[in-house]
């Protein structure tokens, strides 16, 4: 129920599936080393890299303006969020859903893509199809836990004696400019961007 910690495992989770990207490209470079850098898995690993790091600084800033509001580092101070601080739920909300790789957030292009490249690997390696399907029913595990904070910002209401409003300071309020870049990723081409920067790191 603390919030931090919940995130610190949420971490270790999407490292996990960055990990399935590495999983392909490894099995390219059995046959192609330099091929193996510019793969598909290798791109993807980039690509979620980029999604992920949005997601958590959106998450951390909203943890930390809920600590500081309400004294609370737990799911309690996130009871009746959208009722005391609506923008602040909004972010939150955004992110969750991302990290749970719902679409149309930019969570489910860094999954699609992570997934992508393992089943394009499969065909050489099958055990690629059974790290797919596990990684596909934690995904759904992992939801649940994303969408109870969910609920509990938008279902419960706010701590009694707590309910008064409060809104982020200028600082906050930039800080949550990522969970907006993650719906904006969605719709841009950013396995290009990776693609471009993966050259670069091959180049080197």
């Amino acid at each position: 129920s603390n919030i931090k910690r919940f995130l610190a495992f949420s971490g270790v989770s999407q490292m996990g599936y960055m990990m399935m990207g590495f999983a392909a490209a490894g099995e390219v470079a059995t046959y192609n080393t330099n091929g193996a850098v510019l793969s598909t898995g290798y791109n993807a690993i980039l690509n979620y890299f980029i999604y992920y790091s949005f997601m958590v600084v959106g998450l951390l800033t909203i943890a930390n303006i809920v600590e500081y509001h309400t004294g609370h580092d737990t799911f309690y101070g996130f009871k009746g969020l959208a009722k005391r601080a609506p923008a602040s739920a909004v972010t939150a909300t955004v992110c969750l859903l991302a990290l749970a790789g719902l679409p149309p957030t930019g969570g489910f292009i860094a999954k699609f893509y992570v997934f992508a490249a393992a089943l394009q690997e499969a065909g050489s390696n099958p055990q690629l199809y059974y790290l797919v399907i596990l990684a596909g029913v934690m995904a759904v595990v992992g939801a649940f836990y994303y969408m109870n904070l969910i609920r509990i910002m938008w279902v419960e209401e706010p701590p009694v004696g707590e309910e008064a409003p409060f809104q982020p300071d200028f600082l906050h309020r930039m800080l949550m400019i990522p969970p907006f870049a993650i719906l904006l990723f969605t719709f841009v081409p950013i396995p290009v961007v990776g693609g471009t920067i993966a050259q670069h790191f091959y180049n080197y």
